[in-house]
């Protein structure tokens, strides 16, 4: 399939033969040690690579934000849209569902732990690594 650039104005076409997951499509896709359901909004090549605008399900849209811009204070729109690599996304299977649910239960036995023993709140756990289960 050859799709229009959708990254630059150039009007060059490039091949997306390689990519996994199709516009609109119901994934799941890391963002941090979890798995989370997402859509993919958009594909394109950046760097050389097929990469993925996500769209967390659920997660507010559009936030905005204090920043302090040359002394004055600016409210600035802020999305957890995002960009990412393959890696990072995982077909919408049971499979990946399964895995999905014990990352959470991982994570949360890890957070229960580390509230036990006095951890800092917000410490990484450092168990927890994204790993492609099903493509």
């Amino acid at each position: 399939m050859l799709y229009l650039c959708v990254m630059c104005a150039c009007a060059h076409r490039h091949s997306f033969l390689n990519r996994r997951f199709l516009t609109g499509e119901r994934v799941l896709c890391f963002h941090g040690p979890l798995l989370y359901e997402a859509k993919c909004v958009k594909v394109a090549i950046k760097d050389k690579q097929v990469k993925y605008f996500i769209h967390y399900s659920g997660w507010n849209k559009k936030r905005l934000f204090l920043v302090m811009w040359d002394l004055k204070a600016v409210l600035l729109p802020f999305s957890w849209d995002e960009w990412v690599p393959e890696s990072r996304v995982l077909k919408y299977v049971d499979t990946n569902l399964q895995k999905q649910k014990e990352l959470q239960k991982a994570n949360q036995e890890q957070y229960a732990e580390g509230k036990m023993r006095g951890a800092a709140p917000g410490k990484k756990a450092s168990g927890l690594q994204q790993k492609n289960v099903e493509v």
